[in-house]
């Protein structure tokens, strides 16, 4: 009988271990004070294309065979740069005509093509690269019974031929993340309703910045007015985890000391939910780091010289988070080290990241290896 003992006994506790293993896998907690802190010194500045060519705070910037593809959305045109910023290809004609365009969003590359987001006439048109030449367009097909929240907040995979997106659901009257075709927002592949905490009563709006991960696998959805990140499997149609950012001090300050405007000075601007103050800036997905920029100069106060313009959470390729740091970005322009920056590029090659002030100055800033 010692040896069927000896077996159960083994066997008994090997079950007990695995059922252990099995149960020990809670997501890590995450600690905001103890993060470390990436400062980073700008190098350099850009104000103009060519000393001619303005632009106000309104950049999209891509990187495609050592060039840089930039769209301003209030000055209606199309450059392409090579990595100084000196133009090689330049397209600026406002209108609705055939070549003509206004408000132009997104950019992405198809091979030599380069994709425009037409915003006045809800498209997206195609420009030879380097020069820029107009070769068409492509007519995006709306989809009525899911109207896209924030066009300038979404995710697009040129690969897959993707849209990630928040969307408000006007059949069940709902807000939902979604991922459509790229140009048929028809052809829906995933939609999974969401709601933030806060604001629920006293706002009923809910528009998110919405990033991709892992080829969509996962997207997170980051809250405008509300200091939340919601994460969902696109597969499953899940919600995987909800993180509260107030948990940061520098997110946590700059959403109290706008309570305290709110209540205190009563503006009359806030008794309407879309005056609200974008609380969050920007969600900017790179390779596994989510960016999360937001203005810690909201509400009250005086300006803070250590202000941090985002926090950065890790995605784990299980679909959940960790903690990776603060961000500060410095330089040198007391306007715009005390405000938001609006992330436009991260260049892995250069090891460098593109950012646009508050003022609509362009930065490049070095790069740590930890955020590569």
């Amino acid at each position: 009988m010692k040896p069927l003992k000896t077996f159960l006994f083994s066997l008994a506790s090997l079950l007990l271990l695995t059922q252990c293993q099995t149960e020990e896998q809670p997501q890590e907690q995450i600690s905001f004070e103890n993060m470390p802190t990436f400062t980073l010194q700008a190098t350099r500045h850009v104000d103009a294309f060519d000393d001619t060519l303005f632009w106000k705070y309104d950049v999209e910037l891509c990187q495609y065979k050592n060039h840089y593809i930039i769209t301003s959305k209030q000055n209606h045109f199309l450059v392409v740069t090579d990595t100084n910023f000196h133009i090689v290809g330049y397209h600026g004609k406002y209108g609705k005509g055939p070549g003509e365009f206004g408000y132009p969003g997104k950019i992405f590359t198809i091979q030599d093509t380069i994709y425009v987001e037409d915003g006045l006439n809800g498209e997206f048109d195609m420009f030879r690269f380097p020069e820029a030449t107009y070769i068409g367009s492509v007519k995006e097909k709306s989809n009525h019974e899911l109207i896209i929240t924030s066009i300038s907040s979404i995710s697009l995979d040129p690969v897959q031929k993707r849209l990630y997106a928040s969307a408000h659901n006007t059949i069940q009257n709902r807000y939902e993340v979604v991922v459509t075709g790229l140009f048929d927002h028809t052809q829906v592949y995933s939609q999974i309703p969401y709601s933030f905490p806060y604001y629920k009563e006293r706002l009923n709006w809910h528009q998110a910045h919405v990033t991709s991960f892992y080829g969509g696998k996962y997207v997170c959805a980051v809250g405008f007015t509300q200091p939340f990140v919601i994460a969902f499997d696109t597969g499953k149609r899940d919600t995987l985890w909800q993180l509260d950012l107030t948990q940061a001090p520098p997110m946590k300050r700059a959403f109290d000391s706008l309570q305290v405007d709110i209540k205190e000075r009563k503006r009359e601007e806030y008794s309407k939910p879309y005056m609200i103050p974008m609380f969050v800036t920007q969600a900017f997905a790179h390779d596994r780091f989510l960016f999360v920029c937001f203005n810690e100069r909201l509400g009250v106060g005086k300006p803070r010289a250590k202000s941090v313009q985002a926090i950065i959470v890790e995605i784990l390729p299980d679909g959940f988070y960790r903690p990776k740091g603060y961000l500060k970005l410095r330089t040198g322009n007391i306007e715009d080290d005390y405000f938001s920056f609006k992330i436009l590029h991260i260049d892995r090659e250069s090891k460098q990241l593109i950012a646009q002030g508050s003022t609509g100055t362009i930065y490049v800033f070095p790069l740590p290896g930890e955020l590569l």
